[in-house]
């Protein structure tokens, strides 16, 4: 307590939204905390897209009963509007790491029961080039912090990106599905997914084309039950 005090004086946090000082906050500056929209209220109970009408309750959305991800469920904190578009491009493009620790809390937080019982946590993999190019892979980070806090085993290179694709924010939602369909692959003998449950993290979900095209692979290696926890989700229909 008293090297956390210390260190807060000494290194005081800033509001990753509009970097003021917030050295008895942890997160963001209550002023900015008023700005964010969270995800509450009901929501589809496998994409988790928010629900407007409070009166639907525990039925998939049209997307979902339209074509069914293979995911089993999908959590996301955060509308995707220009606050948090802002958040995941300053972690995505310029490396804010001091926002993980917050997002994970705020996943245990509210989506801690959905990670019960998980075997692994993995990150939505980036193609080695693009990795070259970013020189990280924020998922990755978002996944290790989150392997730190919940003591879920977390694997890393398990799950590849084979093939180049398309940036999936140039396509239209059928454009998404083709584009990444067949682009990942399980290389990693190691480890045996029979029957286990597995976490994939991602930073946005926008279609849920890439998560799904992860479910699959994982599934077909025997994989029990796949989740999902993101950072934004985008809430227009899918």
């Amino acid at each position: 307590m008293v090297f956390s005090s210390l260190a807060n004086f000494f290194f005081p946090h800033k509001c990753p939204l509009c970097d003021v000082l917030a050295i008895h906050e942890r997160g963001f500056c209550q002023s900015c905390r008023t700005k964010i929209n969270p995800i509450t209220g009901p929501r589809c109970p496998q994409c988790g897209v928010s629900y407007l009408d409070v009166s639907i309750t525990a039925h998939p959305c049209v997307s979902c009963l339209k074509e069914t991800p293979h995911f089993d469920w999908h959590r996301s904190l955060y509308a995707f509007d220009e606050i948090s578009k802002n958040l995941v491009h300053g972690l995505k493009y310029s490396a804010r790491f001091e926002t993980i620790p917050f997002f994970v809390e705020e996943w245990v937080k509210h989506h801690g029961k959905l990670l019960n019982g998980a075997d692994y946590l993995i990150p939505v993999p980036l193609h080695l080039r693009r990795l070259a190019s970013r020189s990280f892979n924020q998922s990755v980070e978002l996944a290790k912090i989150l392997s730190v806090k919940t003591k879920i085993n977390f694997l890393c290179a398990s799950l590849v990106k084979a093939r180049k694709t398309l940036p999936q924010t140039q396509l239209k939602r059928s454009e998404r599905l083709s584009n990444v369909k067949g682009s990942f692959q399980w290389e990693d003998i190691k480890y045996n997914l029979k029957d286990k449950k597995v976490i994939l993290v991602d930073d946005v979900f926008t279609t849920g084309s890439t998560l799904s095209e992860c479910a699959r692979v994982l599934k077909k290696e025997g994989a029990k039950e796949v989740g999902c926890l993101t950072v934004a989700q985008t809430l227009l229909e899918r």
